[in-house]
């Protein structure tokens, strides 16, 4: 009876783990998603698609602190320029937190890196392809930028 009970447990515990992972991967894959659609709209220059997706991606990330400043930005965007701002806070918070392994995708990601972003001050950006499509410049400079390499996380 003992070995039967442990057994039980073992399985109800291996399972409230799996549903929790499961649960935390598909919030992780919502974000990269809304991410993604983002920074899609953004390179087209579309404010109107930008500041949905940015409220989207806002309500998506906010169970993860660190990437709070970049969502408290983008939320509260009044105008392309402001998202894009907001949108390199975050890109580089998500870039830490996958880094860190705080943070998995479900998929293979890119750094991109604008020189020319903010007055020269240059961005990254994360993108799902190798081909450069710069959020931050739209349509303007489409593609300036290069790709520095593959998003890693120090968690397997």
């Amino acid at each position: 009876m003992k070995i039967k009970l442990s057994g039980i447990i073992a399985s109800a515990l291996f399972y409230f783990l799996w549903v929790c992972t499961a649960s935390a991967q598909k919030n992780e894959d919502k974000i990269v998603f809304h991410y993604l659609k983002l920074s899609q709209a953004l390179s087209r220059s579309d404010f109107n698609k930008a500041s949905k997706q940015a409220a989207s991606l806002a309500s998506e990330s906010a169970s993860f602190s660190a990437l709070k400043p970049g969502s408290d930005l983008i939320r509260n965007a009044k105008n392309l320029e402001s998202i894009r701002e907001g949108f390199s806070v975050f890109s580089d918070s998500l870039k830490i937190a996958v880094e860190k392994g705080q943070f998995v995708p479900g998929e293979a990601l890119f750094v991109v890196h604008c020189p020319m972003a903010f007055n020269d001050k240059g961005a990254d950006w994360i993108s799902d392809r190798k081909k450069v499509i710069n959020p931050y410049f739209g349509d303007e400079m489409l593609h300036c930028g290069s790709v520095k390499g593959n998003l890693k996380s120090s968690k397997k």
